[in-house]
């Protein structure tokens, strides 16, 4: 008896020894990406019955990578039945069709009885319970069974009966943080103000999804959106519960008006991701949920109130009746309890960090609630260990397609691809790009070799029909079809395919609809009915065709497009009375929905009630103010005119003929503008149209190549609409242009042609400032233009402010309808001068400037709202601080601790330009900035602003508009800011910091910010109060200054010059940006390049060396030397030659006039703040200097300029030249003076060095 006692045990531990000894041959296989071996050693292991649970594991994993998942249906007896605790792994490994799949009709059996399983099983979490139950009501549903589908529905456990508010603004998830109400305002009686600022209420659907989750898509059409639900629970005794939450989407739960959830993340995950501990009073209770999301077609919540097994609660029944509640007074914070999956794997990893296989099951449960940031770091831990991975490599591409990552996923693949061509993942590629490049027969060979290793499927059979079809081979196309059809004749798509085939080819509609009526039979597909109910009504089936859609109706009565669809049937056969209950019921389900009330306005209108049509109508403009034609479709209701018939007409012909013996006041530019008319109309919702007329007459082959191609231009929140776009010939002849979209070619256009433009632009903005209005036109610029006039239509309250800059011109203003009308005309206005280094013409031209918004306050209140919360401290953004200041005892200077944060960023995090519109405004988070290594310019201001505030610096991000646009392009509150930087308070001194330059040192400012017009953003919203436009004065910045050294010897006729430069500031960046890419090779040769360019003689370079150029240091330093030929000239017995300095600080190229009209720009001229040369020259041996020049101190206003000769010894030479200037504008009033000092300084660096 012993003795057989140790020998069994003998052979156990032998078993053991050997199942563990397959375990990690299998992991050594595959960490050299040899899938073959290890499949082998894992499905011999697991055919003996002597396997280890992560043996098991990972061949289901194995399975999936080589697409044989689907083959492995034993994981109920094989691991559920054997594992102690098999839920985490079920969690884990959910959708894999080793287990229940993917949600949808089950066509495996072994899937099916794992759902019963898990239903059955009284020691399972609920989770996987509730989850079971969904499964089960989708696979029967798609299996053409609702009715029992609604009954597994039911048990999910989630609560039901809501009411509805929304939808409200979210513009770049900044809603998540706004507080719009209905926190506060339970009652249905409240009234809130929606995204487009139309009055909405809570409002309860008249019919409810009863599926498990909990969508708002059906109440709200905005697929960006902030909605609120809410729903009251009668508990019979006080009790302790968890609530339960999933989500697609961002959410925020209350209990009785205390937040227990805020996750910001917008994630799509699975039931019960988020669990609290919470508290149900006796009564009545209120369960509210906001729900923010970002471009989702489907966006939901899923509810579940649960014992501690994550059981539903029986009797926890929600109710959509708003009724009094015990609110919690003293509300305290509460922590997400952990998932119990997670923490599992969490726990197995700790215990054993050298099992692969836990990694990818965590990474896996990760992925289910798209935790993609942490799965990601997982798996490249687990990566580090084993880099070669196949398994560990699919899931990371796995979680970086969840990331959208796009590049980072084609890196992986492409490793993958390499390792293992022969991998289901490389030969799909391989497939879907031979196709995508029509290589079809090379895609047939790839499909083949597919087929043969991984064996044909339903994958297979649709490449080779897609091929067929492009090859127009019908017969084949034909006999595959046909042989697919019998052999998969629920494969979506093929439904269709063989209903064409009946019908077409053999002409037979009864057996093509018997098609669809034999696959609804045990099939249910929402676009098959929809596609078969079109088929029916092509036949002149109606009544079939309706009967469907009402079908569809009857199943899914919470779907306002069932009802709407039936209405437009009504409507196309002109029954209104039965459209319109139809429309109403739709209504009744989201009654906030514009396309539903423009509908039942439509209805209306046709059956000659134009009243009521118009209040339907006008309900839809509250709602989506941007439906031009439905403003339109009210007006003519109303028996007005189009908008533009409002404004003055213009008659093109009369213009051309009026204009036929105009003598233009200047043709320099080979064209002169006959008409330059804008006129704009606001409609009392904030829509705006423009409608804008452009004329111009052609007087040269200048004005011919300017207009031959031309475009208009539009933004990406505005739609064109071009009227005109034609060349009106002194014949009078009219050839239209060829457009394709805003381009516009002209062909054999002529001297003394007049090219027209008329065109439409339509607003489509949304946001805080959709209503609000502002603008700039310029009445005058270089070119001459006969008549420019603008008019504008505000509704009659609407406030405005407009001004004019450099003229007085005053608005003739007048009512036109309910309308206000201000116009502005200019007859003849004499063009602008051109003068080097003037203002740009905003500054200099007649422009009028136009805004509705009421401060510059307001803009910053609004910008501080929607980032305030912009720059949360996340898992990255913490590993990264803390990786960066690992030293907190050791404080640094504030400057310190900020240049280590700026440096990190220019050299980790790259600069991508962006159109600078509202919608772009709200910078990313700062993790997504940090994970994608990538953003614009207030992406990379949030990320500094984010670590700064962690290390408790006071910094605020700041709206720029760059000085390249003018002093003046912003005069009245805008929002037409083009950049943004960072203003920072480092040891009590302020400093503005641009990051988007990755060569600038910090602290530096560039030289188009300096004295730009910058809007300051206050941390939070309510410290908003006074803030103005102002200028930009960076006293702190690092001062651009040049020093150079340097030191010529003559010898014969030529000068060897060597040079030690220094550059601080600014000028340090484009020293940088110039050379640190280039290799040493290229580098002489720019640099050669660069001195050349101030010799007329020969130069050759000799040596150059950077210092440090990678580094940001505040200055960047370099040493070079060169020799210039024949630079000497013999007068006599003297040597003379003139010192060529390589900074010019003055030239007269830009100042030969006499006179100025306007203010010289001097900052577009001069970026250094200072020039310090100093100059050492060595005469030859037995040579002394002879008639040095005369030292020079030169001033204008705050410029300073000397130049100092000093002898050292007869043959030695310093020359000391120093510049100084504060890069100010100079006046045109001062322009002599200021060109005489140049004069002078160009005369002083004239001056002759002379030896003999």
């Amino acid at each position: 008896m012993k003795r057989s006692l140790v020998s069994c045990l003998l052979l156990l531990c032998c078993s053991a020894l050997s199942a563990q000894d397959n375990y990690k041959q299998a992991w050594a296989a595959l960490n050299r990406h040899d899938h073959t071996a290890a499949a082998n050693l894992l499905g011999t292991a697991v055919k003996s019955g002597n396997f280890s649970p992560d043996l098991f594991i990972t061949k289901i994993y194995l399975d999936e990578y080589t697409g044989r998942e689907r083959f492995n249906t034993t994981f109920a007896a094989d691991f559920y039945d054997k594992t102690e605790n098999p839920y985490p792994y079920i969690y884990a490994l959910w959708f894999s069709d080793a287990l229940v799949g993917s949600y949808g009709k089950k066509t495996n059996p072994h899937q099916l009885l794992m759902i019963e399983k898990l239903i059955n099983d009284q020691k399972a979490p609920g989770t996987l319970v509730a989850s079971a139950h969904y499964q089960k009501g989708a696979h029967l549903l798609f299996s053409g069974r609702p009715d029992s589908a609604a009954i597994a529905y039911s048990k999910v456990g989630n609560l039901r009966n809501w009411q509805y508010a929304g939808p409200f603004e979210n513009l770049s998830e900044s809603g998540f943080y706004k507080n719009y109400g209905p926190l506060e305002n339970p009652d249905s009686s409240a009234v809130f103000l929606s995204s487009t600022n139309a009055p909405v209420k809570w409002f309860t659907p008249a019919a409810e999804i009863k599926d498990g989750w909990t969508p708002v898509s059906f109440q709200f059409n905005k697929r960006t959106a902030v909605a609120y639900a809410q729903t009251f629970v009668t508990a019979g005794e006080d009790m302790d519960i968890l609530l339960n939450a999933g989500v697609t989407g961002a959410i925020k739960v209350w209990l009785n008006d205390e937040l227990l959830i805020s996750e910001y993340k917008e994630r799509i995950t699975e039931m019960d991701a988020y669990t609290v501990a919470a508290h149900l009073k006796k009564g009545v209770n209120r369960v509210l949920v906001q729900l923010s999301y970002s471009n989702s077609q489907y966006p939901n919540f899923n509810i579940r109130l649960t014992d501690k097994q994550f059981r539903a609660i029986p009797g926890l029944n929600g109710s959509s009746q708003y009724k009094p509640y015990n609110k919690v007074t003293s509300p305290t914070a509460h922590q997400l309890l952990p998932q119990f999956a997670e923490a599992f794997f969490q726990q197995k990893i700790a215990a054993d960090s050298a099992n692969m296989v836990n990694y990818l099951l965590l990474a896996s449960v990760y992925n289910r609630n798209k935790k993609t940031l942490e799965a990601r770091h997982l798996t490249e831990k687990a990566l580090e260990r084993a880099p070669d991975n196949c398994l560990l490599r699919l899931k990371l591409i796995e979680i970086l397609g969840k990331e959208d990552n796009r590049s980072q996923m084609l890196e992986e693949i492409e490793k993958i691809k390499k390792a293992d061509p022969e991998s289901l993942l490389a030969m799909e590629l391989k497939i879907k790009d031979e196709i995508a490049n029509e290589k079809l027969e090379d895609a047939l060979v790839s499909i083949g070799k597919r087929a043969a290793l991984y064996g044909e499927d339903q994958d297979v059979v649709s490449y080779r029909i897609s091929i067929l079809a492009k090859q127009n081979k019908y017969d084949e196309l034909l006999k595959a079809a046909e042989e697919a059809y019998e052999k998969y004749p629920e494969l979506p798509g093929l439904q269709f395919m063989m209903y064409t085939i009946k019908k077409e080819v053999y002409k037979d509609t009864k057996a093509a609809f018997g098609i669809y009526e034999k696959y609804f039979e045990n099939n249910f597909n929402y676009e098959a009915v929809l596609k078969y109910a079109q088929l029916l009504e092509e036949q002149g089936q109606s009544e079939k065709n309706l009967a469907e859609k009402n079908k569809l109706i009857g199943m899914f009565p919470y779907d306002p497009s069932g009802y709407a669809s039936v209405a437009n049937y009504y409507h196309g056969i002109k029954d209104y009375e039965k459209a319109e209950p139809y429309i109403r019921k739709a209504l009744a389900l989201s009654p906030y929905n514009e396309y539903y009330w423009e509908r039942l306005g439509d209805i209306k209108r046709d059956n000659k009630q134009p009243a009521e049509a118009i209040a339907a109508y006008n309900r839809s403009l509250q709602f989506s103010p941007n439906q031009y034609e439905l403003i339109n479709k009210v007006r003519l209701l109303q028996g007005k005119p189009e908008t533009y018939k409002l404004f003055p007409q213009t008659d093109i012909d009369a213009v051309i003929r009026e204009n036929g013996t105009e003598k233009p006041k200047s043709t320099d530019y080979g064209y002169y503008i006959l008409r330059d008319e804008k006129n704009v109309i606001m409609h009392p919702g904030g829509a705006t149209e423009v409608y804008a007329l452009f004329m111009v007459k052609i007087t040269s082959e200048k004005g011919i190549d300017r207009y031959k191609e031309s475009s208009i231009g539009y933004g990406s929140s505005q739609e064109l609409l071009i009227e005109k776009a034609e060349l009106v010939k002194k014949s009078g002849t009219r050839i239209q242009g060829e457009r394709n979209d805003n381009q516009v070619v002209f062909t054999n256009l002529e001297i003394g042609d007049v090219v027209v433009f008329k065109y439409r632009l339509q607003h489509y903005g949304s946001g805080r400032f959709a209503r609000d209005y502002w603008d700039k036109f310029h009445f005058n610029g270089q070119v001459y233009t006969v008549v420019t006039s603008y008019n504008l239509l505000l509704p009659a309250d609407q406030k405005v402010r407009y001004t004019f800059t450099n003229s007085n011109v005053q608005p003739v203003t007048k009512n036109v309808e309910d309308f206000k009308m201000y116009s502005w005309e200019v007859v003849k206005m004499e063009p602008l001068k051109e003068e080097p280094l003037m203002p740009v013409n905003v500054d200099v031209a007649s422009v009028l400037h136009i805004s509705t918004l009421a401060s510059w306050q307001d803009i910053a209140t609004w910008y501080a709202d929607i980032t305030s919360n912009r720059s949360e401290e996340e898992y990255e953004i913490t590993a990264l601080y803390r990786s960066l200041f690992p030293d907190t005892k050791n404080k640094q200077t504030q400057f310190k601790q900020a240049q280590t944060i700026y440096n990190y960023i220019e050299k980790n995090i790259r600069y991508s330009s962006v159109s600078f519109r509202q919608g772009a405004y709200v910078p990313q988070r700062a993790s997504a900035t940090l994970t994608t290594r990538l953003g614009d310019c207030k992406d990379l201001s949030n990320l500094f602003v984010t670590l700064c505030r962690m290390a408790g610096i006071e910094c605020q991000l700041v709206l720029t508009d760059t000085r390249d646009n003018g002093a003046t392009d912003m005069i009245l509150p805008s929002l037409e800011f083009n950049h943004c930087i960072v203003k920072a308070k480092l040891d009590n001194k302020e400093y503005y910091i641009e990051l988007t330059d990755n060569y600038l040192p910090f602290a530096s400012v560039p030289n188009n910010l300096l004295h730009a017009l910058i809007l300051e953003i206050p941390p939070k919203k309510t410290d908003a109060a006074g803030s103005e436009l102002k200028s930009l004065d960076a006293v702190h910045r690092t001062k651009d200054i040049v020093r150079k050294t340097i030191r010529i010897k003559p010898s014969e006729n030529d000068l060897d010059i060597s040079i030690s430069a220094l550059k601080y500031g600014a000028l340090s960046a484009n020293t940088r940006q110039d050379y640190v890419n280039l290799e040493e090779e290229k580098q002489l040769t720019e640099m050669e390049r660069v001195i050349a360019s101030s010799y007329k003689n020969n130069i050759k370079l000799l040596s150059l060396k950077f210092n440090d150029l990678g580094q940001l240091s505040d200055s960047v330093s370099y040493n070079y030397r060169y020799t210039v030929k024949n630079e000497i000239a013999e007068i006599g017995s003297m040597y003379t030659f003139r010192i060529t300095y390589p900074d010019v600080v003055a030239s007269l190229n830009n100042f030969t006039a006499d006179t100025r009209t306007y203010r010289i720009e001097y900052l577009n001229y001069e970026d250094a703040d200072e020039y310090q040369t100093i100059v050492h020259i060595d005469a030859p041996a037995g040579k002394k200097f002879v008639e040095l020049p005369v030292n020079q101190e030169l001033k204008y206003g705050k410029m300073s300029y000397s130049l100092t000769y000093k002898l050292q010894s007869p043959g030695k030479l310093t020359v000391t030249r120093n510049f100084r200037s504060d890069r100010n504008v100079i006046p045109a009033s001062e322009y002599a003076a200021f060109k005489s000092f140049f004069e002078k300084i160009v005369k002083a660096e004239q001056k002759m060095i002379a030896y003999k």
